[in-house]
């Protein structure tokens, strides 16, 4: 037997005159009303704290005891009016939708209680998942400092006691690389691919200059041979230290014939290095490598690595002015900056980074996709506590208990928030 029927047979006859008072569209309406708002709460309620949502299972567990009771009493009633002025086969009748009427209220709350127990699931799901959220930061960092840590303790076996305040002060400069890599990233300008080095290079001479302003770099004219720009490296007093020659090529392909051409310019001008910073780099190579003698570099870590470069050369200046008569050991210092060893550790902290970053950004859309398909399991809750309140209250009527957690507001605050709605967009 359906609800509609089921809400016919309830009619209430008037005790003067006999007539069947049917209360089916006010019921429906009143149904109706309460669903409309008791979606809306819902939605609000189910973001409450753990404290609010027991005290509302207390309470959803003394309106079924009181359900029970009051529709037992109902159906009490109903078999003894029927007893009283039914026939034999009306008697059987009414048996039958009593007893199916029965059975639909335990399946009701059968589903009641699985509802129940979904919710309590989803809401330690999410507790995990907030939890999680909270410590992915914290893991990322720790990654971090423990690639720092095992990268330090490798360059102080390697270097010696000797250095190891010049190694950390190096440290903090690839930390802080690792902070800036986004600083050294630069759209390139429309118009001609000479247009575009050019704007690249004003760009990076720009931020070398705001830098160190006290060193000089002298621009080669436009067209002209040579490297684009020589870096004079000066110390606090004022004085040249070392220079570096630097190249700068924004084309599609890499341009392997300026290596051997800034090579020359390095030993014409007595450089100290001599940089390649390329937008596009060899087929597989890393971001950072030497080729024949020259630093081949990314466009987006142009200016980092410069100033590693500008900060090792001004050490080996301070190591030169401060430890006469130890040469070979600053031939071993210089070696090794130059040499396989340095550029390793740098592409290492570099790839390892990139790498941190993937697996942060892999981790924030997965959880985004669950926390999506969890949002969207717990609508479906709401509207199955929804919906079954509403099949209760359509079978007993009036005299059901008002659920606070499902009331839904006047009609006319309805229609102001309609209304309001509707003038906000």
């Amino acid at each position: 037997m359906d609800q509609k029927s089921l809400i016919a047979s309830l009619s209430i006859p008037c005790p003067e005159c006999g007539y069947l008072l049917h209360t089916e569209d006010a019921v429906r309406k009143h149904i109706q009303s309460e669903l409309e708002k008791s979606s809306k709460d819902l939605q609000v309620k189910m973001q409450t704290q753990e404290k609010l949502f027991k005290e509302k299972q207390a309470e959803l567990d003394k309106q079924k005891a009181d359900i029970d009771s009051l529709v037992e009493k109902q159906l009490k009633a109903k078999l003894q009016l029927v007893q009283q002025t039914a026939s034999k086969e009306a008697k059987e009748k009414i048996s039958l939708e009593l007893e199916d009427l029965k059975n639909q209220i335990n399946e009701k709350q059968e589903a009641l209680q699985k509802a129940q127990a979904s919710e309590l699931e989803l809401r330690k799901a999410a507790r995990e998942v907030q939890e999680k959220e909270k410590n992915l930061e914290l893991e990322v960092q720790r990654r971090v400092q423990d690639q720092v840590d095992s990268e330090k303790q490798a360059m102080h076996e390697s270097m010696g006691q000797e250095f190891q305040l010049k190694l950390l002060e190096k440290e903090k400069q690839i930390r802080d690389m690792q902070v800036k890599l986004e600083e050294a990233k630069r759209a390139s300008l429309q118009g001609s691919q000479q247009n575009q080095g050019e704007a690249v290079e004003d760009d990076i001479e720009s931020q070398l200059k705001a830098r160190y302003p006290t060193d000089t770099f002298d621009p080669v004219p436009k067209g002209a041979e040579g490297a684009d720009l020589v870096h004079s490296v000066r110390n606090s007093s004022g004085q040249v230290v070392g220079t570096t020659v630097i190249e700068l090529k924004n084309t599609r392909t890499f341009p392997g014939d300026c290596i051997q051409k800034l090579a020359r310019d390095q030993r014409v001008l007595g450089a100290d290095a001599a940089i390649l910073i390329t937008k596009t780099l060899p087929k597989d190579a890393p971001p950072i490598s030497i080729i024949d003698g020259v630093f081949v570099v990314s466009l987006s870590l142009a200016v980092p690595f410069i100033s590693i470069i500008r900060k090792s050369i001004e050490e080996l200046s301070y190591a030169r002015a401060t430890t006469q008569g130890q040469d070979e050991k600053m031939k071993l210092i210089y070696s090794y900056l130059t040499g396989p060893a340095f550029k390793q550790k740098i592409t290492s902290i570099v790839n390892a980074f990139e790498t941190l970053m993937e697996q942060h950004e892999g981790e924030k859309k997965y959880f985004k996709k669950m926390w999506a398909s969890r949002e969207k399991m717990l609508e479906q809750v709401i509207d199955s506590a929804t919906g079954m309140y509403g099949d209760i209250e359509g079978i007993a009527g009036r005299i059901l208990p008002e659920v606070k957690a499902l009331a839904l507001p006047e009609v006319k605050e309805v229609e102001t928030v309609l209304i309001d709605g509707r003038g906000d967009q």
